[in-house]
């Protein structure tokens, strides 16, 4: 990759390979990488949290503590859900901890996490979420004629 210099007014715009906006982090190669990297580390934070301070309490509060504190992936509408790896490793972060939130077995089959927790699979909800956001902005064309 070139290392190409910009100005402005005579003074030298710094090159970055990422950089915040708005919450979201944008790299150099244009992937999400790191800004699916660092919801991970932030889910995995306010997972624990949740697990340090109310950990005691009943299964259906710890469940319904766990989608309040632990659902906001501020951002996800923008991942793009064509590379897999990163959004591979987001989900199984979600899916460890919400195994330790409602005390079952690493082994208890994923597909049973949804069921248990009265949520949807987090890959459909990061989908859901996209479409919401792409719907969004042209809601004529997705409109469904009666």
């Amino acid at each position: 990759m070139c290392k190409c210099v910009f100005f402005i007014d005579g003074n030298q715009i710094e090159n970055v390979y990422s950089f915040s906006h708005l919450g979201h982090i944008i790299d150099s190669r244009f992937t999400d990488n790191r800004d699916i990297l660092f919801r991970r580390n932030s889910f995995a934070t306010q997972a624990n949290n949740v697990l340090c301070f109310f950990r005691k309490l009943g299964f259906v509060t710890r469940i319904k503590l766990f989608k309040a504190f632990c659902s906001s992936m501020y951002g996800c509408e923008l991942w793009s859900l064509n590379d897999s790896r990163p959004i591979d490793e987001f989900c199984v972060a979600w899916r460890k901890a919400l195994r330790r939130v409602i005390n079952v077995t690493y082994n208890c089959h994923s597909w049973f996490l949804p069921l248990l927790s009265d949520t949807l699979p987090i890959f459909d909800e990061l989908c859901k979420r996209s479409f919401r956001f792409i719907t969004s902005f042209c809601p004529a064309f997705f409109a469904v004629p009666l």
